[in-house]
């Protein structure tokens, strides 16, 4: 019983720690022990990555922000009171010209 309950908790740990860095935990039995001079490396690398990761937002939201305003612009030329009922107001649009031609066509074979 007592069997159980160790590899109850041991299991429960290693759950815990499954986003930490290897050489982070200062002694993982599932993994080789890692020297303590991995520690900069790993740290440097996270640094990177976030760095990366900070690039990628900022990407995306100039990227969003350049859509917003574009999306903004459509709205004002079809004269649109909603800009999220853009499509619908587009679909009005190009039915009208569908009229108008089908309309010009009918007046000019007369």
């Amino acid at each position: 019983m007592a069997m159980q309950t160790e590899s109850r908790n041991a299991a429960e740990s290693s759950l815990n720690l499954s986003g930490v860095q290897p050489g982070l935990l200062g002694g993982n039995f599932d993994a080789p022990t890692v020297a303590s001079s991995d520690i900069p490396a790993q740290l440097a690398a996270q640094a990177a990555q976030i760095h990366e990761l900070r690039a990628e937002v900022e990407r995306v939201r100039a990227e969003r922000d350049r859509l917003t305003d574009r999306q903004r612009q459509v709205a004002e030329l079809l004269k649109s009171a909603n800009p999220d009922k853009i499509v619908h107001d587009l679909r009005n649009l190009l039915n009208e010209v569908q009229l108008y031609k089908m309309l010009a066509d009918v007046q000019g074979g007369t």
